[in-house]
């Protein structure tokens, strides 16, 4: 958790009118709220044409439930379970392990927002190609999933051990469950859905983002210095985050939620929007104690004016939902 005393907090209202942009565009049917699929570009500006294979993909992502992909009896072999859900991001998984971990093991998470690109030795899992990243204090194993995307699986340590032969015992039992995933209740929002309204009808895009509860994208064909890119990730944050801003923050209200904007060098800028702070749920945070966390529209890209008004159209679109 970020916590930063001391702070400077301007306050401002930011209430931008935003122009809606109605109308489906014909030929490839477009999921309602996704008129921006019709408006993809490659890297070089030319028009994607037909289904787009990613964009299927990444709604199949959606709906699946990360933490279903962990075999329940090798999570709870490594002690009791003090949390599961969510991590810092949306479309992850975390689990919290209990004083009375078996292993050195405090934590597991899995990401499904790296790329089947594997450098250095590789191991095959199951049937699945695979590759370990030892670290201090921490251990990765990335699978492939498929041609696109592949799961990378990260534990903890309590720093009495490695826990690489934990994992790599999780991972094992873990891996056969990636043929069938399991799904979540509901699906995740399309994060980009609110490019629908933020943008006249013939502007273009290129999106970039593996992760499904990100929306990672650039007005046109991606460039160099990334001037045309911009970032909205559905986080996850505790409701202290609001009373301990970084040094320098602005705390805004943004579409009727509070906010927390961050300026920083070459004009860029950095807004996190508490889109549902009425719908606070619990988890372990410092010590022993539960905190109350929320979902979090952390939005990011040049010029703060121009980051405002994007926080404003993908609050009003997560509200909507």
């Amino acid at each position: 958790m970020r916590r930063a005393l001391g702070a400077v907090a301007l306050f401002l209202t930011v209430g931008l009118f935003l122009p809606g942009c109605g109308g489906a565009l014909t030929g490839t049917p477009i999921p309602e709220g996704a008129r921006y699929r019709g408006a993809l570009v490659d890297h070089l500006g030319k028009p994607v044409k037909g289904p787009d294979a990613s964009m299927t993909e990444q709604d199949a992502a959606r709906r699946i439930d990360p933490c279903a992909l962990l075999d329940p009896a090798a999570v709870s072999a490594l002690g009791t379970v003090r949390y599961s859900g969510p991590g810092d991001t949306l479309g992850d998984c975390e689990i919290l392990i209990g004083a009375d971990r078996t292993t050195p093991v405090t934590k597991v998470s899995l990401s499904m927002a790296v790329m089947p690109v594997f450098t250095g030795a590789t191991t095959t899992i199951g049937s699945r190609t695979g590759s370990e990243i030892p670290g201090e204090g921490l251990c990765s194993i990335a699978v492939a999933y498929n041609d696109r995307r592949a799961m990378n699986y990260t534990a903890h340590s309590d720093g009495t051990g490695s826990p690489c032969p934990a994992l790599r015992t999780l991972v094992a039992a873990s891996v056969p469950l990636l043929d069938s995933p399991g799904e979540r209740a509901k699906p995740l929002r399309d994060p980009c859905s609110f490019l629908d309204v933020m943008y006249p009808a013939e502007q273009t895009f290129a999106l970039i983002a593996l992760n499904p509860s990100t929306c990672d994208y650039s007005l046109g064909p991606r460039v160099r210095d990334d001037h045309n890119r911009y970032v909205v990730r559905t986080m996850t944050m505790s409701k202290l985050q609001l009373d301990h801003p970084r040094p320098g923050a602005r705390q805004l209200r943004v579409a009727g939620v509070p906010a927390t904007e961050y300026p920083s060098g070459e004009n860029y800028c950095i807004i996190d929007a508490f889109a549902g702070i009425d719908q606070p749920y619990l988890r372990p945070g410092w010590g022993d104690e539960s905190e109350e966390y929320v979902e979090v529209l952390s939005v990011s890209g040049r010029d703060c004016e121009v980051v405002r008004d994007i926080t404003v159209a993908a609050v009003r679109t997560y509200q909507a939902d």
